[in-house]
């Protein structure tokens, strides 16, 4: 197991602690301005329950032969792969470290209808399980602690951001040209999984692209996975949520995501093409990690082509907007660099996004595209049937531009009420002056608006929307 043991010198610095990035699972502290010993532990059932499949379905009373491939390491240690069915005892399989292959696949194991199967690998990698199955009937479901394909034994309060034998890994290791990570891809083959909702998956410390394309591999469809399991991690780093859930098409309900610091790419395409999902829960983000030059989209199609959703996940967004300083650009300006691009875009059926954008360390200045096609269009239709869009409000002094192609495509006669608030000036972005909100409508603005009566822009309306209405905004709460 491993061990941690830190020093706090207050109470107060202890808490922290506990509250940061830093803590792990498990932990014992001495605090020395009270000399007292402290132990911290979180573990759950399913975490301390190695990663099981369970055969729900195999017909005509036949045995399903499995296979898997382990990668061994580059030096003499020890990499084995174990596995039990339903209470039988634990098998070892010692992979050959003297084979060439970089990976060593693993025959002759063979499950039936109702039954589990544990697995626990230790080495660098596991890369999928899989299925000879001619008839293409096996459904399964998978539980227990996905951290057991990797890690071993000590799968429980394994770091989730390394892998077991850093610096020792081959070429066919790497994630995305980043060494030495874990990359949870296609665990088994053909996705075969209808329920992961038991599924436990490390909540800190993850590495980038630990669950990119988990359930979904490129643009097949997964037409199997009907239960998806939560994300419990408070901080998403770069790209490891992305394209997790791609293209499940009979997937309905969206899993829960507590996650309240997410990194550039860290939602990336979570959702996208999830044709069937219409059940949200609630986003509880709160700092958005960004980075310049557009290489930061935290949100960039996470709902995107969700045909069936009607209402948009509901979300307190008060918000700030942090810039990791080596990424501050030469004007030392704050760029959002469309962290919501095209988060909904072609969602045909979505009526409602009734969000309230509280931005609290910069305005929507910065950067005209932020909101770049948010309900935009691409290829087959913009968010038509949107008739609420997000409030708008900042503590920062300044202008808003508003991109022209915030609702690209769409019919925005069914926008009615817009509202800003703290803006002294709102502009629309791009090279269009105006947006085509041809209708009636009113304009919600704070009370000390400079659009309104005795203000210095008492004579224009924000977007050029001369046949709206521009009235006091009242709070709700």
């Amino acid at each position: 197991m491993i061990k941690y043991l830190t020093t706090h010198q207050t109470e107060a610095a202890y808490q922290a602690f506990l509250n940061s990035l830093d803590c792990p699972y498990i932990n014992v502290s001495h605090i020395v301005g009270t000399d007292e010993n402290k132990y911290y532990k979180e573990s759950s059932v399913l975490q301390n329950t190695p990663f099981t499949i369970t055969i729900d379905k195999l017909s005509d009373s036949r045995t399903l032969e499995l296979s898997w491939v382990g990668h061994r390491t580059t030096e003499e240690i020890p990499t084995y792969f174990k596995y039990k069915i339903n209470n039988g005892d634990w098998q070892t399989y010692n992979y050959n470290l003297n084979q060439y292959n970089l990976g060593q696949r693993i025959d002759g194991v063979t499950v039936k209808e109702g039954d589990t199967l544990q697995i626990i690998n230790k080495s660098n990698r596991f890369y999928r399980l899989f299925v000879d199955d001619d008839l293409g009937d096996l459904e399964c479901t998978v539980s227990g602690n996905v951290m057991s394909l990797v890690w071993g034994d000590d799968f429980v309060y394994a770091p989730a951001n390394i892998v077991p034998y850093p610096g020792k890994t081959y070429n066919d290791d790497l994630a995305y040209g980043t060494k030495e990570l874990i990359h949870f891809a296609q665990i088994v083959e053909n996705h075969r999984i209808t329920d992961a909702s038991d599924l436990w998956l490390p909540t800190k410390n993850l590495g980038e692209h630990i669950f990119d394309e988990m359930f979904s591999e490129g643009v097949e469809r997964n037409e199997y996975l009907k239960a998806a399991p939560d994300i419990n991690a408070k901080y998403v780093p770069d790209s490891a949520c992305k394209n997790m859930f791609r293209n499940c098409t009979v997937l309905e309900d969206m899993p829960n995501i507590l996650s309240e610091t997410v990194e550039a790419h860290a939602f990336e395409s979570m959702f996208e093409n999830c044709t069937s999902l219409v059940n949200t829960t609630e986003l509880h983000v709160k700092h958005i990690v960004a980075y310049e030059d557009w290489a930061g989209h935290p949100m960039h199609k996470m709902f995107c082509y969700c045909t069936s959703l009607v209402t948009a996940p509901a979300w307190d967004a008060t918000f700030d907007c942090v810039i990791p300083e080596s990424y501050v650009n030469a004007s030392n300006v704050l760029r959002w660099n469309s962290s919501f691009y095209g988060m909904f875009m072609s969602c045909t059926n979505l009526t409602s996004c009734p969000w309230h954008f509280k931005t609290l360390n910069l305005n929507f200045s910065a950067d005209e595209n932020d909101l770049c096609q948010m309900f935009g269009n691409e290829g087959s239709g913009a968010c038509n049937a949107l008739t609420t869009i997000p409030t708008f409000e900042t503590e920062v002094t300044g202008n808003f531009n508003f991109p022209t192609n915030f609702m690209e495509s769409k019919d925005q006669n069914l926008i009615t009420s817009i509202t800003f608030i703290g803006y002294e000036q709102v502009n629309s972005g791009g090279q269009v002056t105006g947006l085509d909100y041809s209708g009636n409508g009113t304009i919600y603005l704070d009370s000390s608006s400079p659009y309104l009566p005795g203000g210095e822009y008492e004579n224009d309306y924000p977007l050029g929307l001369t046949n709206w209405t521009k009235s006091v905004y009242t709070s709700s709460n």
